[in-house]
């Protein structure tokens, strides 16, 4: 909803109040400041057709303090200026020719680029054309282009209404290049091509400020095409330097392009890496738990069949193991024949064996060859090296040297 009063639509004297010194920085005037910017945009937005052909936007100064206006706000401002793509094709030649401190001074599109304003202060209203010394290259080509064109400046500046003053005074050549040339050098902050008003004669209502608006901007239209830069009205190469930029923008962008390409790929082999040592790592795991898992069902059916399987029938102790004791007392309380007969032994006895080995030992001599018929090498052949002892000879088998009694060897051959 606006919050214009359509029952006053005209200027009144709070509209001029509002922009008093005392006023410039102080919030408590923000409502009514943006009252009277509102008039303002709908006086300023009236000229939308004559500014059509030529690629202007419409924009409006800020009615609140801000680091934009220096924090203070000394008038309100409705201006045509070139739109968004043309100024973002200047912005970076602006940046070349401009150093940080002036961009942080003028930090607002209207310091950059020439335009068509109207301009409300304390004690009047201004409408025309303002040129600040920081748009250089609106100035610059302004410049150049007079110095090779007089003829279509003379004619811009015929066509200019009576009533536009340049320093309170008629436009005339001399005085506008000397402007211009004041402006380039730092001599002045701006150049105002302007019709003004007084308060008293705005506020009174007896003008059509619709007309009045719209005839000073026809009267001024030629100059503003004169001094504006464009593609075709380009008295300063500055199309070359857009070029030269561009281009060294396009490799710059290929360049970083490239570094981001070959980032994500170096990335991405790395993500790869890092995704088969990790696949590697679990299939050893799951490799491990597999066979872990196999060794545990295998132990397992191991115990069960150890378990299921009948023991197996043990095997009595013979004589030979028995207790001594136990067969003494045993001996002790059998009858004699029943002894005789128990004990008798069976083939293959320890009795048998010693009955055998009655009689002398055969005798061998160092170097005889015989055949070893009891013990580990029971069946190998051996050599005898010498007498141990009595009844005992130190015998070669292969590589080892064993005692052995003569009753286990056999002469061999």
């Amino acid at each position: 909803m606006s919050i214009l009063n359509a029952e006053n639509a005209g200027f009144s004297d709070e509209d001029f109040d509002v922009y008093r010194p005392e006023c410039w920085s102080s919030n408590r005037y923000n409502l009514p400041r943006m009252r009277t910017k509102e008039r303002v945009v709908q006086l300023t937005k009236s000229l939308a057709d004559l500014f059509e052909d030529i690629d202007f936007k419409f924009d409006a100064s800020s009615e609140i303090p801000s680091v934009w206006n220096g924090r203070t706000v000394k008038d309100q401002w409705g201006y045509w200026l070139r739109d968004e793509n043309a100024q973002r094709t200047l912005q970076p030649i602006l940046t070349q020719r401009l150093d940080l401190a002036t961009r942080i001074k003028a930090p607002a599109d209207h310091f950059k680029h020439l335009l068509f304003c109207i301009r409300l202060s304390h004690e009047s209203l201004a409408i025309g054309l303002r040129l600040s010394r920081y748009a250089t290259i609106d100035l610059e080509n302004f410049l150049s282009h007079a110095d090779t064109e007089l003829e279509g400046l003379d004619a811009a500046i015929e066509s200019i209404a009576d009533e536009v003053k340049l320093d309170g005074e008629s436009v005339d050549r001399m005085s506008l290049l000397a402007a211009a040339g004041d402006l380039k050098v730092g001599d002045r902050e701006w150049i105002d091509l302007v019709h003004i008003l007084g308060r008293e004669s705005v506020i009174d209502g007896d003008l059509d400020m619709t007309e009045i608006l719209a005839k000073t901007a026809r009267s001024l239209l030629p100059l503003l095409r004169y001094i504006l830069w464009s593609p075709e009205n380009d008295h300063i190469d500055v199309s070359e330097e857009i070029s030269s930029f561009a281009k060294q923008t396009e490799a710059r962008t290929e360049a970083a392009r490239n570094a981001a390409e070959n980032k994500q790929q170096a990335h991405a082999k790395r993500a790869e890496k890092a995704r088969d040592r990790t696949s590697a790592k679990m299939d050893a795991e799951e490799a491990w738990r597999q066979m872990q898992a196999k060794r545990r069902v295998t132990q397992a059916v191991s115990n069960t069949e150890k378990n299921t399987v009948a023991p197996k029938a043990s095997k009595p102790p013979t004589r030979r193991d028995a207790d001594p004791q136990k067969q003494q007392r045993r001996k002790s309380t059998r009858p004699a024949a029943v002894t005789s007969k128990k004990s008798a032994p069976r083939h293959g006895s320890k009795s048998t064996k010693n009955a055998k080995r009655s009689g002398p030992a055969p005798e061998f001599k160092p170097g005889q060859s015989c055949i070893l018929s009891r013990g580990l090498f029971a069946g190998k052949r051996g050599e005898i090296v010498s007498a141990d002892k009595p009844g005992y000879y130190m015998v070669k088998v292969g590589l080892l040297e064993v005692s052995v009694s003569g009753y286990d060897l056999q002469v061999d051959g």
